[in-house]
């Protein structure tokens, strides 16, 4: 997990908007397009209204970027001017999640993943409690962290907290999942009963 190589820094015309995947950023885009997976199915289609938007969003003060590029759409659907803008407007969605599109690449997945029956919504308000509440951030400084800071964060404090009970930290079972099912059904007895 990257922490200080998320900002995305987007340069139209002499401005320069800086995306930086903040709590806040994440939970008001999530909730304007029912979805970060919609979100980023939009990006993908070229929407220059969602394009606009999310600029928008990160521009901290009035900016001509994000018109121009609603403007590009009316009325002959033209995008090729900001095209090049989507690859990095996506990967700062997936950041938005907490993901690191590069970590993804380079770690096979097993199939050990559960889903969650949280919403994504749920999850990034609950990155706000762990932040106000388990660290004792204030809401301004939980907003304006990136979920992969709070998560990181919340790592530390539970490894403070073992450490004050005395327990040594858990070494990560990189085992596939074949190899924990075999070790827990060798460890079981197949012998019937006399």
């Amino acid at each position: 997990m990257k922490l200080a190589a998320e900002e995305i820094t987007i340069r139209i015309d002499g401005e320069r908007i800086v995306l930086r995947p903040t709590l806040r950023a994440a939970l008001r885009l999530e909730r304007r397009h029912e979805g970060l997976a919609t979100l980023i199915a939009k990006l993908q289609d070229g929407d220059l209204l969602t394009i606009a938007d999310v600029l928008r969003e990160h521009s901290s003060a009035w900016s001509d970027v994000p018109s121009f590029i609603e403007s590009l759409g009316v009325p002959h659907g033209l995008f090729a001017g900001v095209q090049h803008l989507i690859p990095a407007l996506i990967t700062h969605v997936y950041a938005l999640a907490g993901v690191d599109i590069e970590e993804e690449r380079d770690e096979p997945t097993t199939g050990a993943r559960v889903a969650s029956r949280e919403t994504f919504a749920e999850h990034l308000e609950n990155h706000f409690r762990v932040g106000t509440g388990w660290l004792g951030w204030s809401p301004a400084q939980t907003w304006d962290s990136t979920p992969a800071e709070i998560r990181a964060a919340q790592a530390g404090f539970i490894e403070l907290q073992n450490a004050l009970r005395g327990e040594k930290p858990k070494k990560p079972d990189n085992r596939t999942l074949d190899d924990k099912f075999a070790d827990v059904f060798l460890g079981l007895s197949t012998r019937p009963a006399a």
